[in-house]
């Protein structure tokens, strides 16, 4: 059956149904007929033939296959602008691995072509790699007919997916790829060319028609090609462009979704227009829902819930359906998606999180299965405080794919959400606990001035790290110091001048500072001095001085004497036993004595103090004599003096 200027647009994609059978190939043939050429009664189906070759060209046979009409719609051309689409499968087993090409041709393209190729073959080319590792082909969902505005820039995106995970990217075919050397596969008016941009598998074309005026007709014969190890797979999609100078209606939605049979997957899109619309579909799957139904009309902008959930049937297909949108002038607008059903079952994995202290971050890994390289995982994270932190990462070559989760999570359970972004797969997920750590300060013993303290204790649960110790002491005044965290223990020794009186120990762990602190405190004990009374003492008489000490029972007093004279001198003497005692010098001057008596080395203890005299010695009292006594003695003496003194006579 020849088709005669009615063609329009044609599409060949090839996928591997059955891993276990990696050497049949499913090919799927959609393409897109003008109504009238069938008259009032279009056939349910009909039945063409697929050619198959080596990637060399050696030719490998044909097939037939049948396709069955799945849709229709109404271009931008009037009244005799309806069309049919067409859409079916076969397989074919090739002989081996390798690269291989089918190939649809037929005629006629529209005989109206402004980029040439008017009544002469329509073809579109699949290249297929067998390799045990590709199992399709890219796809993209694009309307049957393109309708572009004449006086503006037209901007149209169309989502690419190739079901292996492969980045997709679109191209304008070649003119033999297109079936007829003759054609410009680039279309042009005037001298803007229509362009094609790659991103994020999406292809997007850009006209700039600002300045045209009036219809007219264009084939885009475009070429999808995704690489796999080194391996370009492809795909052919070739359309009917309408420039026109009428506006159609804009629709919201559509993309590139992977799901799993049985997965319940539901969707939203909207379009809008200059008048009521009428909603109908092109290539939905049959068991799918739509509300409002298949055929209603809505004011606009008219908004379309979808719903659908594929069977263990549908796994290894692919759909590629348009959700259209006519308005009063039958000027159609489209979504468009393309949805594969993989039997791989792509799935994502978490692995059991460790509990964490708070503060610090903590590293979240897992796998992904049946998903290529570089493939997005989408995290959640939702903490205690219902905190939502999203954070994403990319599956390695061998399937892993690994995340740091921050440190700003609040203490408590935190749930984790995996998700494989562009599957919708269902989700994986696990939890942890941020933990507050315990410090606990061991009791502390008081100790004496001058002494530094020992403090030690623990943290749980146990990890490393430094503790922060500041003591406050009776003055006010603030010491700090840091002591090693090891395994969950710490000890230190805190300073040594601390002043007498009470002490306060707060216990912190450093860069955390959501960790209570540990408080304890300990006193400074004061050593008391005393001095015995000490006795006066005659001049030139030693003093005895003795005492005690509270607390220190060894060391060194020093005793320092001031006498009368202002003089100080200081005798330093052992304490042994908590007493000291000493003789003081002989050589004191009569007068008062000052005594201080002061523990070597610790000034902070408050000396003894005390006094005592040293004393003149008072000068023998005279004895009484008797008056008429001690001159008749005196008076013997003398005479006695003198008859010693008489010479001698013979």
């Amino acid at each position: 059956m020849a088709w005669a200027t009615h063609g329009r647009s044609m599409d060949l994609h090839w996928s591997v149904p059955d891993a276990a059978d990696p050497l049949t190939v499913q090919f799927e043939l959609s393409y897109v007929v003008r109504a009238s050429f069938y008259g009032p009664n279009p056939p349910a189906t009909l039945t063409h033939s697929l050619a198959f070759a080596t990637d060399a060209g050696a030719g490998l046979g044909s097939r037939p296959i049948t396709v069955r009409r799945v849709g229709q719609g109404m271009d931008a051309t009037g009244a005799d602008g309806r069309y049919l689409v067409y859409r079916g499968t076969v397989t074919y087993r090739f002989s081996a691995m390798g690269i291989y090409t089918a190939r649809f041709s037929h005629c006629c393209r529209p005989s109206n072509l402004a980029n040439g190729n008017n009544d002469k073959d329509q073809q579109v080319i699949a290249r297929v790699v067998l390799d045990n590792a590709q199992r399709s082909g890219p796809l993209m969902a694009v309307p049957p007919v393109i309708n572009l505005t004449a006086g503006a820039l037209n901007t149209l995106s169309f989502p690419m997916l190739d079901p292996d995970g492969d980045a997709t990217q679109c191209r304008f075919a070649t003119p033999q790829e297109a079936g007829d050397g003759s054609i410009v596969t680039q279309p042009r008016l005037g001298s803007q060319w229509m362009t094609l941009t790659n991103s994020d598998n999406t292809c997007t074309l850009t006209w700039d028609l600002r300045g045209v005026v009036g219809n007219s007709f264009h084939a885009l014969p475009l070429v999808l090609e995704s690489t796999h190890n080194g391996q370009v797979s492809a795909a052919a999609v070739d359309r009917y462009v309408i420039v026109t100078d009428r506006h159609f209606p804009i629709c919201t939605g559509g993309g590139q979704i992977a799901l799993q049979p049985n997965q319940v997957f539901a969707t939203r899109f909207e379009a809008s227009g200059n008048s009521d619309l009428v909603f109908s579909t092109i290539g939905a799957p049959a068991s799918g829902s739509f509300s409002p139904a298949v055929g209603s009309t809505g004011s606009s902008p008219m908004a379309v819930d979808f719903g659908w959930t594929p069977t263990t049937a549908d796994a290894g297909n692919n759909f590629i359906f348009q959700a259209v949108f006519r308005d009063a002038t039958n000027i159609e607008g489209y979504c468009n998606y393309v949805i594969n059903v993989d039997t791989r079952n792509p799935d994502v994995s978490v692995q059991p999180v460790a509990d964490v202290l708070i503060g610090r971050s903590t590293v979240i890994q897992g796998q992904a299965g049946n998903v290529a390289a570089n493939q997005p995982v989408d995290l959640t994270l939702t903490d205690s405080q219902g905190q939502v932190v999203p954070l994403s990462a990319l599956v390695q070559a061998d399937g892993r794919w690994q995340v740091t989760a921050p440190g700003t999570l609040a203490p408590g359970v935190v749930t984790v959400q995996v998700r494989l972004r562009h599957f919708n797969v269902l989700p994986a997920s696990t939890q942890f606990e941020v933990l507050v750590p315990a410090i606990q300060m061991d009791p502390i013993a008081d100790v004496v001035l001058g002494s530094a303290v020992a403090l030690h204790g623990t943290v749980t649960p146990a990890f490393d790290g430094t503790m922060v110790l500041t003591f406050t002491d009776s003055a006010g005044q603030t010491h700090t110091l840091t002591t090693p965290l090891s395994n969950g223990a710490w000890q230190a020794s805190g300073p040594a001048q601390l002043p007498g009186g009470p002490v306060s120990v707060r216990a912190t762990v450093q860069g955390m500072a959501a960790v209570p602190a540990a408080q304890g405190s300990f006193e400074v004990r004061v050593p008391m001095l005393s001095l015995n009374p000490v006795a006066d003492v005659d001049a030139g008489v030693a003093p005895q001085l003795s005492g005690s000490s509270t607390e220190v029972l060894s060391g060194t007093v020093d005793v320092q004497l001031t006498d009368a004279r202002g003089q100080t001198r200081t005798v330093s003497v052992p304490l042994q036993g908590g007493v000291w005692s000493l003789v003081g010098p002989t050589d004191l001057p009569v007068g008062p004595v000052d005594v201080q008596v002061s523990l070597q080395g610790m000034a902070g203890v408050v000396p003894a103090t005390g006094q005592f005299r040293v004393l003149a010695i008072a000068a023998p009292a005279p004895v009484p004599v008797n008056a008429g006594w001690a001159l008749g003695l005196l008076g013997a003496v003398l005479a006695a003096w003198g008859a010693r003194r008489r010479p001698i006579h013979a």
